[in-house]
């Protein structure tokens, strides 16, 4: 899909493993990340079937099953994992 919109410029992984070691080796996954030599990293994460949020109580849930952590908040910490890798 991205290749039909976007330029030879971007560099696309999708289902990208890496290890992060800082205390301990940790096995990381994205499902996108896009490259831009010029405008930078973008990373993706994917979620599929029925999204919910429960504002009241602050809680994620994907197929009425409860996400540990939010999608923005994997995705936060997906970056950090990524640029510690660089």
């Amino acid at each position: 899909m991205f290749h039909k919109h976007l330029s030879d410029e971007y560099i696309v992984f999708h289902g990208t493993w890496w290890q992060h070691i800082k205390y301990v080796v940790q096995d990381r996954e994205a499902d996108f990340i896009i490259i831009h030599p010029k405008k930078g990293i973008l990373i993706l994460e994917v979620k599929g079937g029925q999204i919910r949020y429960d504002h009241f109580n602050k809680i994620w849930y994907q197929n009425e099953k409860r996400l540990k952590i939010s999608p923005f908040e994997q995705a936060k910490d997906i970056k950090f994992k990524f640029l510690d890798f660089f």
